[in-house]
C-alpha cells in the first residue's frame, strides 16, 4: 500500500506531494509565524519535543526579524544616519545573504525597499481599506532622497557592525526569511532522522527532504502549471514569487506587492511567477523575488542580450550550480515558460504556455 502526503494551504503557491513505500504513518504540524501558515509534514511520527522545537525555532525568528518592537530591524530602522548597531547570529548570515544576493541580482532584491512598501500601503496594514496608487510625484521624491539601496547601509561582516547612512534608510527582510525559516526548520527535521517531508512557510517556501513530485500554482487560475520530476532532489530548498500575491486592484488595474527598487513602482514585467528549486533557501526566496521584476523578450526567448530574465537566471544558475528555474511569462504577446530544467523533467499542466529552454 503507497501512502500520499500532499500539501494543502490556503493561498498555497507551491505544494509538495511524497509518496511512500509500505504502510508508513504521515504526521503534520500546523501553527502561524510571519503573519503566515506553517506546515510540517513528514512520513513518520512527529513528537511532541519536535513540534515544540520547530514553533519555538519559528516563534524565536519572528521576534528577531521583524519589523515591529525591539528586534534588530527596528533597532535599524530607528537610527539617525551615521549611527550603528551590531549583528549576530540569524541576523548576520541573513545579513551576509541578503547583500550576495543584492550583488548577484544587480539590486533588484534590495530589503531597503521598505519606505516604498509603505508609500504603496502594503505595510503595515494589509489590505488597507482606502487603497489607491502613490501619486509619481511622491514616489519621484522617495526615490531622490536616496534612501533606497543597500549601499546606504554599511555592513562589515567581520565585526558585524551595522551603519545606517542615510537617515531615511529603513530594513525589512520579508523578501528573505521565509525561505531561511523554512530551510532551518527542514534541517532540524534531518537532524531528527527524517527522509521524506517538507516544510511549508506562508505557501511560497519549502524545503522538501524528499518527495516524488513538486506541483508549481498556476499564476493566472486555479489549479496547477507545472509539475516537476523531484526524484533525486533531497533536502532541496524551494521557493517562489508571484505577481498575483498580496495584490490590490484600482480601476481594473492589479497592483502587487514587488516593487521594483530602481523605479519604484510594482512588478508589472509579465513575468507572473518564478520558481527556483535547490541552493540556499533564503537566497532562493530573495532572488526569485528579483526576477520577477526582469523585462523579457518573448521574441528572442532564449537569448540573454535580449531578455533580461534570462542573462539573470544564467547568472543565478551559475552561482548555484545544479538549481533548477522556473519563469511563467505571461504577456499579451506570448505565454511562455523559460527554464534552465532538462526537457523530461518537468509536465507542464497548461499547453497555452510554450517552454523555452535556456
Amino acid at each position: 500500500m503507497t501512502r500520499k502526503i500532499c500539501a494543502v494551504v490556503t493561498a498555497l503557491v507551491i505544494a509538495a506531494c511524497i509518496f511512500t513505500a509500505g504502510c508508513n504513518k504521515t504526521d503534520y504540524a500546523d501553527f502561524y509565524a510571519f503573519s503566515s501558515p506553517v506546515h510540517a509534514e513528514v512520513s513518520g511520527t512527529l513528537s511532541d519535543e519536535i513540534k515544540t522545537d520547530l514553533k519555538d525555532l519559528m516563534s524565536a525568528l519572528e521576534a528577531e526579524f521583524s519589523v515591529s518592537g525591539g528586534t534588530f530591524a527596528a533597532r535599524f530602522n530607528a537610527l539617525s544616519a551615521g549611527e550603528s548597531i551590531a549583528a549576530e547570529g540569524h541576523v548576520k548570515k541573513v545579513l551576509d545573504t541578503a547583500y550576495s544576493c543584492y550583488e548577484l541580482t544587480e539590486g533588484r532584491f534590495d530589503p531597503t525597499v521598505m519606505p516604498l512598501t509603505r508609500l504603496w500601503q502594503f505595510y503595515p496594514d494589509f489590505p488597507a481599506a482606502d487603497f489607491a496608487p502613490p501619486d509619481k510625484e511622491d514616489i519621484a521624491a522617495l526615490l531622490a532622497s536616496g534612501a533606497i539601496g543597500l549601499e546606504n547601509v554599511r555592513y562589515d561582516p567581520e565585526s558585524g557592525q551595522v551603519t545606517k547612512l542615510n537617515a531615511g534608510t529603513e530594513l525589512d527582510f520579508g523578501g528573505i526569511l521565509k525561505g531561511y525559516a523554512a530551510q532551518l526548520a527542514g534541517e532540524l527535521l534531518v537532524e531528527n532522522g527524517f527522509t521524506e517531508g517538507y516544510v511549508n512557510v506562508g505557501g511560497s517556501s519549502l524545503f522538501i527532504l524528499g518527495s516524488d513530485r513538486l506541483y508549481i500554482t498556476h499564476p493566472r487560475k486555479d489549479g496547477n502549471i507545472i509539475c516537476v520530476d523531484m526524484k533525486g532532489k533531497n533536502n532541496a530548498a524551494v521557493s517562489t514569487s508571484g505577481d498575483y500575491e498580496r495584490t490590490y486592484t484600482y480601476n481594473g488595474r492589479s497592483y502587487c506587492h514587488i516593487i521594483d527598487p530602481e523605479t519604484g513602482m510594482t512588478a508589472g514585467t509579465g513575468v507572473a511567477s518564478v520558481t527556483l528549486i535547490g541552493g540556499d533557501g533564503a537566497a532562493a526566496d530573495a532572488i526569485t523575488t528579483a526576477l520577477c521584476l526582469c523585462a523579457h523578450s518573448p521574441e528572442s526567448p532564449s537569448d540573454p542580450a535580449a531578455s533580461e530574465l534570462v542573462r539573470l537566471m544564467q547568472k543565478v544558475a551559475a552561482a548555484y550550480p545544479g538549481a533548477v528555474i522556473f519563469a511563467v511569462y505571461d504577456g499579451e504577446d506570448a505565454k511562455q515558460i523559460i527554464t534552465n530544467a532538462q526537457a523530461g523533467g518537468f509536465t507542464l499542466e497548461d499547453d497555452s504556455y510554450t517552454p523555452v529552454y535556456i
